[in-house]
């Protein structure tokens, strides 16, 4: 059975170290794909069965899935059972169209994009180059309207992966993930390149501003990251990004989350991972800190120091 804690123990992570000194690291060619914005999923077509499961608490089946994606990713796997390594979004849309889609919601149309193949009828894909995973991904998925195989450029060179990253960020995508051909399935051989710097971190507290005492939502929040021994550790104040439909769920969310609270913060339960763009990092935490959205697909856990860029903080 496809569970949340199989897909955390056996997915690829993805590591943002520097695109530099990742690309010096492997030997070429590398596949630049780009990143999309929607929910990381693990897909396992067994016959007539179909379980898609996230890294973090949710599994869909059959039938919480709407019909027509159910019977398109059917339609589209050609072998007997497959275990697929995707993404979960609404076509044409963003993150948040994505989650209306979910929903059943038919202005989105919800799709799958397939981007590497870990078993197929009984075999585990898992050992060999991701070259031949590639080539056994596009003999078991025939595309259709709603069921994708993931784009992707060969690249040999650190130029033509820069160019590669350009070319996907004008087509709108919000950055790339670099994948060395010659690798298997593993753990932080994938490196992430983002158009700006970003990291994911939890909400560790409320801001008691002064519009929160005039009786408006939320609009500061404190987040933190995990260091190496598991503690929550402060990192920054958050007071822009977030539109108000999502200030307002969260405004929401807090007494239900609540832990305790002092003259300038409600404490809260470190269960809301957020993800904050910055253009740098200072002594006091993020300089121009800004949420971008709620993460929905990611356990707190993984919110971890090791995103900050291993250089000195700047002044």
């Amino acid at each position: 059975m496809l569970t949340n804690r199989y897909v955390q123990t056996y997915s690829a992570t993805l590591t943002s170290e520097p695109l530099e000194k990742f690309v010096a690291r492997y030997e070429p060619p590398f596949r630049v794909e780009p990143k999309y914005d929607g929910e990381r999923v693990f897909c396992l077509k067994s016959r007539g069965e179909l379980v898609l499961a996230n890294r973090y608490k949710t599994v869909y089946d059959r039938g919480n899935l709407p019909q027509a994606f159910v019977e398109a990713l059917l339609q589209a796997v050609k072998a007997r059972r497959v275990l697929i390594d995707g993404e979960f979004v609404a076509l044409g849309g963003d993150l948040y169209s994505f989650l209306s889609a979910r929903r059943g919601e038919e202005k989105w149309k919800l799709g799958l994009i397939c981007f590497d193949l870990l078993e197929v009828n009984g075999k585990s894909t898992r050992h060999l180059p991701l070259s031949r995973r590639r080539s056994l991904l596009e003999k078991v998925i025939k595309p259709n309207e709603r069921v994708r195989l993931c784009e992707g450029k060969i690249c040999h060179t650190l130029e033509e992966v820069r160019e590669a990253f350009k070319e996907a960020v004008e087509k709108g995508f919000e950055g790339v993930v670099v994948k060395p051909l010659n690798l298997p399935y593993t753990d932080k051989v994938w490196c992430k390149v983002k158009k700006q710097q970003s990291l994911d971190a939890v909400i560790m507290a409320a801001v008691k501003t002064p519009g929160w005492r005039r009786g408006q939502p939320y609009n500061s929040f404190l987040v933190g990251l995990y260091d190496e021994k598991g503690e929550l550790k402060p990192l920054s104040k958050v007071s822009s990004g977030l539109g108000r439909r999502i200030k307002e769920i969260i405004t929401r969310l807090v007494p239900l989350l609540k832990t305790g609270e002092d003259e300038d913060y409600v404490y809260v339960e470190p269960r809301i991972v957020v993800e904050v763009a910055y253009h740098s990092l200072i002594k006091t935490g993020l300089r121009a800190p800004r949420m971008l959205r709620v993460r929905f697909d990611k356990p707190p856990s993984e919110c971890t120091l090791d995103q900050l860029p291993p250089q000195e903080l700047n002044t």
